[in-house]
């Protein structure tokens, strides 16, 4: 783990499976600093954890489980391990017993099953339910579709967290590990962050709530003030205030700064947040970072042209070359700030069957500048994500100031 836990904050104790999102590495990338991976499956992308830290810097009245869950990103469920067993029969008595403790209430408990890890897990989830139903005599009602698992989407919807449970069955080397699920991305809220803020714009490069968080978690920030200084619709600035941080934003465009400090004052509204906060039209490359007490720059940056059509060699040379040179003037105006860390995204160019990316350009800027690159997980430097097809991919990259 890479950052002690405050004295404010709560270490889990226990063992939880976490079911991580598609972008994996980023997902594990931003557990790093709240707890100790223990192991991982790829296949079904279960993080073992122990030593979960949660932060609870607006006290809100949550289960710690969640509290934890609600500022990461790539996190979709988290389940609190009850136990391992040698094997699946002893697993579902296991589950049963657990089910038992469901308080009694007039309408039917909603119950799910989910299985990872086995050959045939449509077997196991029918074997697991039909087995459940026959060892228990209270009344319930299975939320699952015939033979499949519980969706995050399911779970949400059905709320099984509040009217029932559910339970998760792994298996491993060791055994198979039973879990109750304590734990749910709120799919409203996100939804709401993400299409339903009061001002949008689709020519802008729409950054997701969820990643944003993820590259708040990645740069390592604990009480940092979180900069953006390519705002445009308040995404990075939303996401850091939600997560406790003090956070400015400013953009070149005065109709994006507009954008951007409506949203964050209306989505304040909804999560409890001070929506009181400055939004400046300033250009990147020479805005003052001297006013922002140990900043961390979190931005999706300036991706280069909207393309309607695959750029040819010729755009995205020219494109490269505008990119790396604003970069270097911003490195070079945020040194002369309280910069600390920078984590942001460049673009990858889609030519022929490659991608065309400026990294190796911009960490020389860097470099230049006063600024190292850090891995981001393990020994990877960069990660580049993005929808199979697109013109133009992000690659995010991690750079500290050197003192």
């Amino acid at each position: 783990m890479n950052n002690k836990a405050d004295t404010n904050d709560i270490t889990l104790s226990g063992e939880y499976l976490l079911l991580l999102g598609t972008h994996e590495i980023l997902s594990r990338a931003e557990l790093q600093q709240y707890c100790d991976e223990v192991s991982f499956d790829r296949k079904s992308r279960i993080l073992t954890a122990r030593n979960l830290i949660v932060k609870n810097p607006r006290n809100l009245p949550k289960s710690p489980e969640q509290i934890f869950l609600d500022r990461l990103g790539g996190v979709i469920r988290v389940a609190k391990v009850l136990k391992t067993c040698p094997n699946f029969e002893m697993a579902v008595a296991a589950a049963v017993e657990e089910i038992k403790t469901l308080e009694p209430r007039n309408q039917k408990h909603r119950l799910g099953v989910s299985c990872f890890g086995f050959a045939r897990e449509k077997d196991a989830v029918l074997s697991a339910i039909k087995r459940i139903s026959k060892s228990i005599t209270h009344l319930y009602k299975w939320a699952n579709d015939p033979g499949k698992s519980i969706t995050s989407g399911r779970y949400f919807r059905e709320r099984l967290g509040m009217k029932g449970m559910e339970i998760m069955f792994q298996k491993t080397a060791k055994g198979v590990v039973v879990a109750r699920t304590v734990a749910c991305q709120n799919l409203r809220n996100y939804t709401l962050r993400d299409r339903i803020k009061p001002l949008r714009d689709s020519h802008m490069g729409m950054m997701p709530p969820k990643l944003a968080q993820m590259m708040i978690n990645i740069s390592g920030a604990t009480n940092e003030t979180i900069v953006d200084p390519f705002c445009g619709s308040g995404t990075v600035n939303i996401e850091a205030a939600i997560m406790g941080f003090n956070t400015s934003g400013s953009d070149l465009l005065a109709d994006h700064t507009a954008m951007a400090k409506r949203n964050f004052h209306a989505m304040s509204e909804k999560f409890r947040y001070d929506g009181n906060r400055e939004f400046t039209t300033e250009d990147a490359t020479k805005r003052r970072y001297d006013s922002d007490k140990a900043a961390i720059v979190v931005t999706e940056g300036w991706l280069g042209e909207n393309f309607r059509a695959t750029p040819s060699e010729d755009e995205i040379r020219k494109n490269a070359k505008k990119v790396t040179d604003m970069w270097q003037k911003t490195f070079e105006t945020m040194a002369k700030g309280n910069v600390q860390k920078i984590c942001l995204c460049l673009p990858v160019w889609s030519h022929k069957v490659r991608g065309v990316s400026i990294y190796p350009q911009v960490k020389a800027a860097a470099g230049r500048a006063g600024f190292t690159p850090q891995n981001i997980f393990k020994a990877q430097k960069t990660y580049t994500y993005g929808r199979d097809g697109a013109r133009v991919q992000r690659e995010m990259c991690l750079f500290v100031q050197q003192r």
